[in-house]
């Protein structure tokens, strides 16, 4: 049920660090080992946040435990290790605009020059649209003018199963104006 992108994201991901683990066979694998490569790479100054950290850490999890259950292994040396607290390392916090600062984005995109073939306007109901739904920038390349229904009240836009993020069909009431 999930992407190719995401595949491939999380088969890399596994990848890696299985490689700089120095990981070749079954037996090799160790928590302990595992622990302090994330441990490393959370280090220094090319370090990797306590998000991706757990990104990667439940890569290897999903492979051993895709290992076990396609009796490849009888147990999994890793089913005990637990995710960090995210919350003590946050890098990227996401916040909502105000409203000054969408007002500056709007009149800003408005009066900057077209781009990659989208008049200023077109962009600023874009980024509109982004805020007021919470719409994801790939999902918003996904619509199509059957995406929109103006005859409800609200009128609404679809995203559909295959691009949402939940892996649902999400209809989202628009405002009127």
């Amino acid at each position: 049920g999930i992407t190719e992108k995401h595949a491939q994201l999380v088969t890399t991901r596994a990848r890696r660090l299985i490689d700089e683990c120095g990981f070749r066979v079954w037996s090799d694998i160790t928590a302990s080992k595992l622990e302090r490569r994330l441990a490393k790479l959370r280090e220094g100054e090319n370090s990797i946040s306590l998000q991706t950290s757990n990104f990667y850490l439940q890569a290897v999890k999903q492979f051993a435990k895709w290992m076990v259950a396609n009796d490849r292994a009888s147990e999994s040396p890793l089913s005990h290790l637990k995710c960090q607290n995210v919350q003590t390392d946050r890098r990227h916090d996401r916040r909502a605009l105000s409203v000054d600062e969408l007002r500056w984005l709007l009149t800003t995109t408005e009066a900057g020059p077209e781009r990659s073939g989208i008049s200023v306007s077109e962009r600023a109901l874009v980024y509109r649209l982004a805020v007021e739904s919470g719409l994801r920038a790939n999902e918003i390349r996904t619509l199509k003018r059957a995406s929109f229904n103006f005859t409800e009240q609200p009128a609404t836009v679809m995203v559909e199963a295959g691009y949402s993020k939940r892996r649902r069909k999400d209809v989202l009431p628009l405002r009127a104006d």
